[in-house]
């Protein structure tokens, strides 16, 4: 017979041996430490949105480095304004790429919603402006749901939080299908 105790944030009976709640997603406390998990941790429903510049290593090869330097300012900073725009999170720049979560730090019912209209609003910007710095630039994007856990890893530096499991590797894999100028939504 399993035995159980309650959840130290909303009070959910969760069986012995269970590492999240099942009502609010938050660590069991007895295991954040084993872990090496935050408290502030959390099992959440993500929309996780990969942005990736088109062509970056080649266009790196013409580009004086100060001039790549400024088309991935450039390009970062239309990433970051559109998304600021739809409430989304900047989880993290990867070299020609930009991680997005929405539903994170909060949830909206219309997190779908928002994060595919910033995705179609970020390759009509770059689009329209076809030069990014001293490039044409295009970028793939791909659009994915899915269960994850948040919270920092205890080797990071910048104690950002993290989306674990499987949907950020998805939603990378699904960018890559992407035509350049398109979004890809599983």
């Amino acid at each position: 017979m399993a035995t159980f105790k309650s959840c130290q944030s909303c009070g959910f009976d969760i069986a012995n041996g269970f590492r999240f709640c099942g009502n609010c997603g938050k660590p069991v406390k007895d295991y954040a430490g084993i872990l090496g998990l935050e408290i502030t941790a959390e099992r959440r429903n993500l929309i996780l949105m990969f942005c990736d510049l088109v062509g970056s290593s080649a266009l790196a090869e013409r580009l004086d480095p100060e001039d790549m330097l400024q088309v991935l300012n450039d390009y970062q900073t239309v990433c970051a304004d559109i998304v600021g725009k739809y409430g989304g999170h900047v989880a993290q720049y990867l070299g020609d790429g930009v991680l997005i979560y929405f539903g994170y730090p909060s949830a909206q019912d219309n997190d779908a919603q928002r994060a595919a209209l910033c995705a179609l609003d970020i390759q009509k910007a770059i689009a329209d402006s076809s030069r990014i710095g001293e490039a044409v630039v295009r970028a793939r994007i791909a659009l994915h749901n899915g269960q994850v856990v948040v919270g920092p890893l205890s080797g990071q530096a910048n104690g950002r939080a993290l989306a674990i499991g499987e949907a950020p590797n998805l939603a990378a894999r699904l960018q890559k299908l992407a035509a350049p100028g398109e979004v890809v939504v599983s």
